[in-house]
């Protein structure tokens, strides 16, 4: 049964809780797109890239602990998905 509401969950386009670095780089896409309004996206991720490798131990600490938080209430969603379709077959 959790493959089944892991590959809903995979329709969806939701495949997989967002690492540290994905944050980082929702967060910070824009502004380096303000900056260099004129380089295409492969650029815009060679930046961010470089900022990430860059970026002081502290700030970085940040975006782990943040995707550790994603991590969690995503399996945790799944979790609870997972519960109710069990919940609706053994009724149902």
């Amino acid at each position: 049964m959790e493959e089944t509401a892991c590959g809903e969950l995979s329709k969806r386009g939701v495949k997989r809780p967002m690492n540290a670095f994905l944050i980082f780089c929702k967060r910070q896409r824009s502004r380096v797109r303000e900056k260099n309004p004129h380089i295409d996206n492969r650029s815009v991720t060679r930046i961010l890239g470089d900022l990430w490798a860059n970026l002081d131990v502290d700030e970085k600490a940040t975006y782990i602990d943040l995707a550790k938080q994603v991590s969690f209430y995503f399996f945790l969603s799944v979790a609870m998905v997972v519960q109710v379709k069990l919940k609706i077959v053994l009724i149902g």
